[in-house]
């Protein structure tokens, strides 16, 4: 049943580490 679950939980960590990476890139004053 996990691996139904799966695309969902690698799209919300792909969207968790496009936000970290963009924020990371705002609080060094550059972006992607």
């Amino acid at each position: 049943m996990k691996a139904r679950r799966l695309p969902l939980v690698l799209a919300l960590g792909l969207a968790a580490l496009g936000l970290a990476s963009q924020a990371h890139a705002d609080a060094e004053g550059w972006r992607f």
